[in-house]
């Protein structure tokens, strides 16, 4: 759990890893669920941290409520789309897995 934070501060102040994340996002339908999970898997190691997909999972469910509702206002998803929020860039993460959402 102690890497998975790391991560989300890191990827919280660098323009760079958010840009990554959210290509990996943007992605996700095209890419299919398995695909995308390796792909996050394989941010995270690039990030340096060696991490599974339940780490990332055990995360998400800890996140305070407002963090991870499921919908994001529009300030939030402008955020996301231009790579500027850890927490709107997580609320999608945790949409796409735990949600269904179609890939």
């Amino acid at each position: 759990m102690k890497q998975m934070q790391e991560l989300y501060n890191k990827t919280a102040q660098s323009e760079e890893l958010q840009e990554k994340l959210t290509a990996i996002l943007k992605d996700a339908k095209k890419d299919g669920k398995e695909t995308f999970e390796a792909k996050l898997i394989g941010f995270a190691k690039e990030a340096g941290y060696d991490l599974s997909l339940r780490d990332l999972m055990e995360f998400i469910d800890r996140l305070p409520a407002k963090e991870k509702d499921t919908e994001l206002t529009e300030a939030e998803l402008d955020l996301v789309a231009g790579g500027k929020s850890a927490n709107g860039v997580m609320n999608i993460i945790g949409n796409v897995l735990t949600l269904g959402v179609p890939y």
